[in-house]
């Protein structure tokens, strides 16, 4: 049986006194992939924002591989094992390719996956460009950045914020691989995307938020074939 590698169990989470998060639960197994879908508002960064620690739930339980994250400050929870591919990359535009993922390097064991040479070996372009700024990279490149930068801390939790948001198809594409490599490595994810068709290609489990609330779960397959399920929480049909 699969370990747990993330489990959410019935998190609230508030901006102010407005509540957000009503008992959100949801479950990454190792190794897998969970998309964590939802339309614009629905609470989808929101629970990664928790999850990360900028968001202090009230109530509820979030632990990392049967280690209780929830309240934590975001510096121990990427010391945990969690990253974050931030929505809008994010990057430090004035810094170089190569200062951008020196400043995220946490290095855990000598068995690490993950340093700037592999990085540069799973995106060669960031090699090409290391000297450069930040800010004059492609879109693709910073999205690149942003994803090799996140790796640099090894997590064992990767929580990725709409990856293909503005990127060409063509680019889509490649971060799409990209992500299918990471999770084939055993690398557990949860993928926040609004390319309904790259998130169930790449997904094992779905859960769908609707106001904040978890609406639908259940296998990839099963949800992409519930088009009563898909419409009603995200009009795509």
């Amino acid at each position: 049986m699969a370990t747990d590698a993330l489990i959410i169990n019935e998190i609230n989470s508030f901006y102010g006194d407005s509540h957000v998060l009503h008992n959100v639960s949801l479950t990454l197994k190792e190794g897998e992939l969970l998309a964590l879908l939802g339309r614009n508002g629905a609470g989808k960064s929101t629970t990664l924002g928790t999850i990360m620690g900028w968001l202090k739930p009230r109530g509820g339980q979030i632990s990392v591989f049967g280690e209780q994250i929830g309240g934590l400050a975001p510096e121990l929870i990427v010391e945990k094992g969690v990253a974050l591919v931030p929505q809008g990359r994010r990057v430090f535009p004035s810094l170089s390719v190569r200062e951008n993922l020196m400043v995220a390097q946490i290095k855990r064991t000598k068995a690490d996956k993950w340093n700037m040479e592999r990085v540069f070996d799973t995106f060669p372009r960031l090699r090409e460009r290391r000297a450069q700024a930040a800010a004059s990279l492609s879109g693709g490149e910073q999205q690149m950045l942003a994803i090799g930068r996140a790796l640099m801390s090894n997590p064992r939790v990767l929580l990725m914020d709409e990856p293909s948001e503005g990127l060409a198809p063509q680019i889509v594409a490649e971060v799409g691989r990209i992500i299918a490599g990471l999770r084939k490595e055993g690398l557990s994810i949860v993928l926040v995307e609004q390319n309904l068709d790259l998130a169930l290609s790449l997904a094992d489990h779905v859960t769908i938020l609707n106001t904040g609330r978890v609406a639908a779960t259940g296998t990839a397959s099963a949800i992409a074939d519930d088009h009563e399920t898909l419409d009603r929480h995200l009009g795509v049909f």
